[in-house]
């Protein structure tokens, strides 16, 4: 009986949404990301370069990185590596998103190749973080 009560306690209790960060000097695939990840239900912060991405994900602590490999002034790989060896961020899930998914086996994250489905984007991201998608909400 207790633990019944106990697992409707923990249902009745509302979660707030998750939180991604999306770190792409694509305005476009920023945007494209926004609005496929917000139709999800997450709550989605941008970043242009790494070096905004860092102090984001500082500022906001993610549930989840999607982060770019080739940017301007601090590269992906370089900004999950910095992650990485904050305690904060050791177990953060992140998400790579690059045109040489390839070249990125020695960064030990997934990898979603770019050009991608919204599709394969919104799967990979619910098996990552769970998200409650505001169509069944609704």
């Amino acid at each position: 009986m207790a633990d019944t009560e106990t697992s409707l306690a923990r249902r009745a209790i509302p979660r707030r949404p998750p939180i991604i960060l999306v770190v792409d000097d694509d305005e476009s695939i920023r945007e494209l990301m926004l609005a496929a990840l917000e139709t999800m239900g997450a709550t989605v912060v941008l970043a242009e370069d790494g070096e905004e991405g860092l102090r984001v994900a500082r500022s906001v602590r993610p549930d989840l990185a999607i982060i770019d490999l080739e940017m301007p002034r601090l590269d992906g790989a370089r900004l999950i590596s910095l992650l990485r060896a904050e305690s904060a961020f050791a177990h953060l899930p992140i998400l790579l998103c690059t045109a040489h998914p390839r070249f990125v086996r020695l960064v030990g994250v997934p990898v979603l190749p770019k050009p991608f489905r919204l599709g394969a984007l919104l799967d990979t991201v619910q098996e990552l973080v769970p998200v409650a998608s505001s169509a069944a909400e609704g």
